[in-house]
């Protein structure tokens, strides 16, 4: 048996944000990533802004309904990503947390198949993974 990769995870999930009045828009998410962020397990780690940048990059990989300067659809490119998140902040947090929730469920997952029962047939509880917050 091999290393299983979900690849439709990869491909992520749309999710409606509802943020701001009238205006319909939906982000595709998926589970954010420690790759290329220097974590050392154990520590009490506090993500830099370079950091969370990263995460949002590479958390956000499509949207509709963000429009450019002339009403058209703006393509979810990094420099209009960058663009957005420095002009509506709310959105940078809508996307974080999602990419968290996605992250720390998969984590919660395993964590629990790899649980054991103890001596006395109670299932112990698992420890919160440690996980950076944005």
């Amino acid at each position: 048996m091999g290393f299983k990769v979900d690849v439709k995870k990869e491909a992520g999930k749309w999710f409606d944000y509802d943020g701001i009045e009238g205006v319909k828009i939906r982000l595709k998410i998926k589970p954010r990533s420690m790759y290329g962020i220097n974590l050392t397990p154990g520590e009490n780690y506090q993500p830099s802004t370079e950091d969370i940048w990263k995460m949002f990059d590479y958390s956000l990989i499509d949207w509709e309904g963000i429009d450019g300067e002339d009403d058209k659809p703006l393509p979810c490119t990094p420099e209009a990503k960058f663009a957005m998140i420095n002009q509506n902040d709310e959105i940078g947090v809508f996307v974080m947390t999602k990419s968290n929730e996605m992250r720390e469920g998969d984590v919660t997952e395993k964590q629990a198949k790899n649980l054991k029962k103890s001596p006395d047939g109670a299932t112990p509880k698992s420890e919160k993974p440690l996980v950076a917050t944005a």
